[in-house]
């Protein structure tokens, strides 16, 4: 009976934004969970702050990482004749340490990107008037894009034209 109301109030105040907020603000988890929510739809763009697309351009990086890293392994142990373990079967092995070693040490590394990120955009959705004050330049390419990327439908006139 309960369970969608509190499903709610979980997923709109417990997000990735949160450790943003936390990080430029100093707020708790739940209320920054809660503030950046609320930036979001004051400015509409709750669409965009759902796209999952810099998660998974980082996501499929590493990937590529990993898979690049386990097949330089697998070449380290049939060429050089380097074992990496004493299993029966080195070059599995090989492949299995080096691809997970691949991943999870770029996933570490290009969790910072996503962060910097995360960070840029809660900036801007924040303070784009300071942004533009500051670093015209950079907010008149940023606006530009912006519109370009996520401008859903056209502008229409009173006219209806």
């Amino acid at each position: 009976s309960c369970a969608p109301q509190n499903d709610g109030i979980i997923s709109r105040n417990v997000n990735q934004w949160s450790y943003t907020y936390i990080g430029l603000y100093g707020y708790t988890f739940w209320e920054s969970g809660s503030r950046a929510a609320q930036l979001f739809e004051a400015r509409g763009w709750t669409h965009v702050v759902s796209d999952d697309l810099i998660m998974t351009a980082m996501f499929m990086s590493s990937m590529i990482i990993g898979c690049t890293t386990a097949c330089l392994g697998l070449i380290v142990a049939e060429m050089d004749g380097f074992s990496f373990t004493s299993l029966n079967k080195p070059i599995s092995t090989a492949f299995l340490i080096c691809l997970f070693l691949g991943f999870f040490l770029s996933c570490a590394f290009l969790s910072i990107i996503e962060g910097s990120v995360s960070a840029i955009l809660v900036c801007y959705a924040a303070a784009p008037v300071d942004f533009h004050a500051n670093h015209h330049k950079l907010s008149e390419e940023m606006k530009s894009a912006w519109k370009h990327f996520w401008l859903q439908k056209p502008i229409v006139n009173n006219n209806g034209r």
